[in-house]
């Protein structure tokens, strides 16, 4: 269960969870790859939302990768990935 968070910039993310799987599953919800419209080239994405930033799932502007260390018991997770096939496609190459 998420307690208490606060997003400080784009690059840093502080939560405080109860419950050891809490902070894992936050982790495996938050790369970009699960937005609906992930995959897909942001221009026709962009186009897809009538050129209006505010249409576009949010949640594809989350990071690629996440990677959370749980600073109590030391654990690391990790979830994403980097697609250089989408991203080279977005770029137009």
């Amino acid at each position: 269960m998420l307690t208490k968070a606060r997003k400080l910039s784009a690059s840093f993310f502080h939560a405080a969870l109860s419950g050891k799987s809490a902070l894992k599953k936050l982790v495996e919800q938050s790369p970009s790859k699960m937005s609906k419209d992930y995959g897909k080239p942001f221009l026709q994405i962009f186009r897809e939302a009538d050129r209006d930033f505010y249409k576009i799932d949010h949640g594809l502007f989350a990071p690629a990768v996440l990677i959370v260390n749980n600073a109590k018991t030391g654990r690391t997770f990790k979830a994403g990935q980097i697609n250089p096939k989408v991203l080279a496609q977005s770029l137009g190459f």
